[in-house]
């Protein structure tokens, strides 16, 4: 659910999906979260009525804002890939020569 909310007088509230960015004094749009929650029943973020939101400013979930991973399709991992494959992950005989004690001998 899409809530628009703004911080109380005297208060800076950031976003957690990106904590450089700070909410809007006038209102920002945000996914209610317990997050958001704990900050509307502390006091520290007020709920705004969505028509006084400019209409022109876009509403983006954490999927849909630039620069977001593709999470449409699922990925499978490289070392699962060469092993269904039927290779041997290069990356990982390494890896674990290295980790082991004496250097695998």
């Amino acid at each position: 659910m899409i809530i628009v909310v703004k911080p109380r007088p005297g208060i800076i509230l950031h976003n957690p999906g990106n904590f450089m960015r700070l909410i809007d004094a006038e209102g920002s749009p945000v996914v209610l979260s317990g997050y958001w929650q704990r900050r509307i029943n502390d006091g520290d973020a007020i709920v705004v009525p969505e028509t006084s939101l400019p209409a022109s400013e876009p509403i983006l979930s954490e999927t849909e804002r630039p620069g977001a991973p593709d999470l449409s399709a699922p990925q499978a991992a490289p070392v699962a890939q060469a092993v269904a494959s039927g290779g041997t992950p290069a990356a990982v005989a390494p890896i674990a020569a290295v980790d082991a004690p004496n250097g695998g001998a």
